[in-house]
């Protein structure tokens, strides 16, 4: 009987350890989680590949924002109409997941529509207007391609 009341108690210590380990990497998560901006050229404040992706600095293209994203970041894309970054995509995500609960999210800021025009692309192979590949868990809202 002590022997199986002192095996619950460590059954219990373990399981309580292995909460508090998940709620630390739960919280490093929440705090390592980032939003970023995209912005046209012709926006206040000016969208630009070389500034630090923030509301106040925001990036300019949709391909350089999606490289910069990790799981649990989240950008908005300011309203207005973009144009492509590559000439045979409009955009690509390539290479980039998030998590069952940490996903990645990228959304049309609220309240703006922003449109990715692939209508001037000029190729003679297939063109893609969002090219995504090799990602899992990002989640797509409130954005448009022509």
């Amino acid at each position: 009987m002590f022997v199986t009341y002192i095996w619950r108690l460590v059954i219990q210590a373990r399981f309580a350890k292995g909460l508090i380990v998940l709620f630390f990497l739960t919280i490093c998560a929440i705090i390592s989680a980032k939003t970023y901006y995209v912005a046209p050229p012709k926006a206040t404040p000016a969208g630009n590949d070389r500034n630090a992706g923030s509301i106040e600095a925001p990036w300019l293209t949709w391909e350089y924002a999606f490289s910069q994203l990790s799981a649990g970041d989240t950008l908005l894309i300011r309203g207005g109409t973009y144009q492509p970054s590559e000439v045979r995509w409009g955009a690509r995500l390539n290479s980039k997941s998030g998590t069952a609960d940490n996903e990645i999210v990228i959304m049309g800021y609220p309240g703006e529509t922003a449109i990715l025009d692939c209508q001037n692309i000029n190729v003679t192979s297939p063109t893609l207007g969002l090219f995504i590949a090799n990602s899992n868990h990002v989640y797509f809202n409130r954005v448009s391609q022509n």
